[in-house]
């Protein structure tokens, strides 16, 4: 009974670590996605033509908030490349550490 409840608690702690606020999802809403090509306008794209995070198919993954508690103190504190700092969940210091 306790592996069964530590395993439910463990997935459940995974679920919330990953899940990202409703305004921050990747999606694939531009009319050009999947097409192989990034054109979302982020690091890494070929094209400008979409909004960022609407062509998640070619460009990966664009979520990033603002919701760390250091979030625009002009250090990026998300622990990811060129991060100063690691006391945040990664993609949740946008404006300090840019689109991750």
């Amino acid at each position: 009974m306790y592996r069964l409840l530590l395993a439910a608690t463990l997935s459940l702690g995974a679920i919330a670590l990953t899940a990202a606020p409703a305004a921050a999802q990747c999606t694939n809403t531009c009319a050009s996605a999947n097409d192989n090509e990034c054109d979302d306008g982020g690091p890494g794209s070929l094209y400008d033509i979409c909004a960022l995070g609407t062509d998640c198919a070619d460009c990966g993954n664009r979520v990033c908030t603002n919701t760390c508690i250091s979030a625009n103190d002009n250090e990026c504190d998300d622990g990811g490349p060129g991060s100063l700092y690691d006391i945040c969940e990664f993609g949740t210091d946008c404006n300090d550490c840019g689109v991750r």
